[in-house]
């Protein structure tokens, strides 16, 4: 089986070859990276430079390198992919390069993280879902930070349509300097920075939200047969 993992620089990629490693026979399998920057572990059998998972032509960029190394799966480990594939789905299918997918606008969905929340809410699951608000321009920072400030211990603010943890900020009244000199990298911003950060501009949404401490804790979810099979993991780990 000739497997191609996508966006290879990535850590989830990363995971995903050690797994893969450890569940195919040796020599009865070669597993192909490609990323956008060239980037990937040496461990690959061959890694190639492909076109960002945003670009119009990367379906059939991506297909046409598919066939050039034979793939039989292809694993998308970014959003943008994700969603390029899904949408051709059709292309990869008449070739039998297989992927796992679910309907592309259930994975539009699941990426913006207020729609997933709504649709939540219509299911029934309110009481799972962290207090929350959204704003897309600096009129409605203020109100909204100040709405969930009043209902929540520590407040954050993450983009809607995000992902690698991009843009999430745990909000403060101010930043100590001791942080400055002792921590690698802090995700939080001033309360003013935050307001000042945002000010005149039209944005993409942001939510405002309640910030819960502790391990994070994500799931796997597959359709096994007919069967809906839910793995509850750490969030740094794959399984």
């Amino acid at each position: 089986m000739n497997v191609l993992l996508t966006a290879c620089g990535s850590p989830g990629a990363t995971t995903f070859f050690s797994e893969i490693k450890k569940l195919l026979p040796e020599n009865h399998h070669r597993i192909y990276g490609c990323d956008m920057a060239n980037a990937g572990s040496k461990e690959y059998d061959e890694v190639f430079q492909c076109l960002p998972g945003d670009d119009p032509d990367y379906a059939v960029h991506i297909l046409s390198k598919c066939k050039l190394y034979g793939i039989d799966l292809i694993i998308p480990c970014s959003d943008e992919e994700i969603i390029a594939i899904n949408n051709n789905i059709h292309m990869f299918y008449a070739e039998n390069i297989f992927t796992f997918m679910n309907e592309v606008q259930n994975i539009k969905t699941i990426f913006d993280k207020r729609k997933l929340y709504e649709l939540l809410k219509e299911k029934g699951y309110s009481d799972v879902i962290p207090k929350y608000r959204s704003f897309v321009n600096s009129n409605q920072i203020k109100s909204q930070y100040h709405y969930i400030k009043s209902v929540a211990d520590q407040v954050c603010i993450k983009p809607s349509v995000g992902h690698g943890s991009r843009g999430f900020r745990i909000v403060v009244d101010k930043l100590c300097h001791r942080e400055y000199f002792t921590s690698k990298l802090t995700p939080k911003i001033t309360y003013d920075s935050m307001v000042k950060m945002f000010e005149g501009e039209n944005i993409p949404e942001v939510l405002v939200m309640e910030y819960l401490s502790g391990t994070e804790y994500s799931v796997d979810c597959i359709d096994y047969d007919g069967k809906f099979v839910c793995v509850i993991r750490s969030r740094d780990k794959i399984i």
